[in-house]
C-alpha cells in the first residue's frame, strides 16, 4: 500500500481521535477552572453537562451506523439484477484465453442489457466490459499474481465508473486465502468506493 493511499485510509480515524481529544481538554479547562472552585454549587450542572456530552457521542454513533446500512441496503434493482445475471453466467468451455471469456459473457449480457460495450476507453482506463455507466473486469487464471492488479484497477475505475464487478474464472487459490486477500483489498478501497465493488467467482469444472 503506497503512503498516499495509507493517508486517505487513516483521514477518518485521525479526525475523530483529535476531535476526541480537543472535546477531552475543554471539558477539563472548564472542570479545572469554572467547576472545581464551585463544585458543591454546580455539581448539578457538572453532571447535566456529562450526561449532554454522553448523548451526543451516542446520537453520533448511531448516526453514522445509520447511514452505513442505509449504503449497503440502497443498491438500486438494476444493480442487483445485474449481479444475479453475472452470478448465473457459466461458460460454454474453459478456454484458454482471456479474451474468450470476455467476448462469450459480453454476448450473454446482450440479451438483457442492449448497451453493452467491449473495452470502453474513458481517460486511458478501459474495463473488459461496459453497461452504461458500470464496469465489469475480468481475470483469469485467478492466481495470486493477477489478484494483486486488482487494486490498481479499482483506482483506475471508480472514478470513471459508477459501480465496478469483478469477475473472477477459475480460482486457483485455496479458499481460506482467497477470502483473506479480498478482504485485504477491500479494506484498502475508499469507505465510500466500498460498496461500489463487487466479487464474482465462476468456476467451471469441465
Amino acid at each position: 500500500m503506497t503512503k498516499k493511499r495509507r493517508k486517505r485510509r487513516n483521514n477518518g480515524f485521525d479526525n475523530t481521535l483529535e476531535l476526541s481529544i480537543s472535546i477531552t481538554v475543554f471539558v477539563f479547562f472548564i472542570y479545572y477552572v469554572y467547576i472545581k472552585p464551585h463544585y458543591n454549587k454546580m455539581r448539578m450542572y457538572f453532571y447535566i453537562f456529562i450526561i449532554s456530552l454522553v448523548i451526543l457521542f451516542l446520537i453520533y454513533f448511531i448516526y453514522k451506523l445509520y447511514k452505513k446500512r442505509k449504503i449497503k441496503r440502497g443498491y438500486p434493482d438494476f444493480i442487483l439484477n445485474l449481479h444475479n445475471k453475472l452470478s448465473e453466467f457459466t461458460p460454454i468451455r474453459l478456454h484458454k484465453e482471456e479474451k474468450l471469456y470476455q467476448m462469450e459473457l459480453a454476448w450473454y449480457l446482450k440479451n438483457n442489457y442492449p448497451n453493452v460495450k467491449i473495452e470502453e476507453s474513458r481517460d486511458y482506463s478501459r474495463p473488459d466490459v461496459i453497461i452504461d455507466d458500470i464496469a465489469i473486469e475480468i481475470k483469469w487464471p485467478t492466481t495470486m499474481s493477477w489478484l494483486k492488479t486488482i487494486p490498481d484497477k479499482i483506482n483506475a475505475y471508480l472514478p470513471k465508473w459508477d459501480y465496478l464487478f469483478i469477475i473472477l474464472f477459475n480460482v486457483q487459490l485455496d479458499n481460506n486465502i482467497y477470502q483473506k486477500k479480498k478482504k485485504e483489498i477491500l479494506n484498502n478501497v475508499l469507505e465510500s468506493k466500498r460498496n461500489k465493488v463487487f466479487f464474482i467467482e465462476i468456476n467451471k469444472k469441465n
